[in-house]
């Protein structure tokens, strides 16, 4: 069972999405490191009578952290602003916003040979039923700070902070957190936080889909390295960083793979499946 994730929504009509910028063009976060994310396949098998039938199973889990400046580069905001404000977040491949496929390196990459994750995708960066959305790989958000939509504000003298949680059925509890994204706003500081939960689980329930990681499946064992691999942009009111879309974002990590312990299909495609596990780190 290979995930289909669902893209982190706030109503119908204001969606949700992320973003980040280059550091020759902008001002850098105060942390340079601002992305972390894993992926593990895993088997999960049920014995029926005196046999034993399997799927695959795959998850994982994202950060993005970036304490970002305001400066005349960026604009700004004031804390008091921040209930009301749009919000625009993504991080994600080239060209995330124009709707056109990107290619990327590495044959053996499951980017365009994973529709279904692909669709999930599209069709979670929709902020209309009509409107066209990225096919590219990525975290989006897009939404206006509204307690209607979820969010919660708590404004103190000179810092604003807004916090969106979603939460999901998780193998019979109806109600378990697997995103949230807090935003703090002070006068010289933006600090966006995003968590969340991605891929599937054993009981069938979906997730978040996976920022950048499910793209090394298919890749080699060992250490990987893309310099400028994603995009960060964000948006938060009439603050703006990398609204240009520049590639800013450099990935290193690792791959690893195994093979399964039990056989997934049927007759004789059934076959032991390479598990894989990656695990990668952004920087600006």
């Amino acid at each position: 069972m290979r995930s289909v994730g669902k893209i982190l929504k706030v109503a119908a009509v204001t969606g949700g999405l992320l973003v980040f910028a280059c550091p020759q063009a902008w001002s850098a976060s105060a942390d340079p490191k601002v992305y972390t994310e894993s992926w593990q396949d895993k088997e999960s098998c049920t014995k029926v009578g005196g046999s034993t039938s399997c799927d695959l199973v795959s998850a994982g889990s994202f950060t993005i952290t970036a304490t970002l400046p305001q400066t005349t580069t960026t604009g700004s905001i004031s804390p008091s602003a921040l209930l009301g404000a749009t919000v625009n977040i993504s991080l994600a491949t080239a060209g995330s916003g124009s709707g056109t496929a990107t290619s990327t390196s590495g044959a053996s990459r499951r980017n365009s040979k994973h529709p279904a994750h692909k669709k999930a995708v599209r069709e979670g960066t929709s902020t209309t039923s009509s409107t066209s959305a990225p096919t590219e790989l990525g975290f989006f958000y897009t939404g206006t700070v509204e307690p209607k939509n979820g969010w919660a504000v708590i404004e103190r003298s000179g810092k604003s902070t807004a916090r969106l949680v979603k939460t999901g059925p998780n193998c019979g509890n109806p109600n378990v957190k697997y995103g949230e994204i807090v935003l703090t706003v002070t006068a010289g500081w933006v600090k966006v936080a995003v968590t969340g939960r991605t891929g599937s689980n054993s009981c069938g329930n979906e997730f978040l889909n996976p920022v950048y990681a499910e793209s090394f499946v298919g890749h080699k064992a060992g250490p990987v390295s893309e310099p400028n691999a994603l995009a960060l942009d964000v948006g938060v009111g009439t603050f703006a960083y990398n609204a240009g879309g520049v590639d800013d974002v450099s990935v290193t990590g690792k791959v690893k793979t195994k093979k399964g312990k039990e056989k997934i299909g049927t007759g004789s495609s059934a076959a032991y499946p390479e598990l894989y596990d990656v695990s990668l780190t952004g920087t600006l």
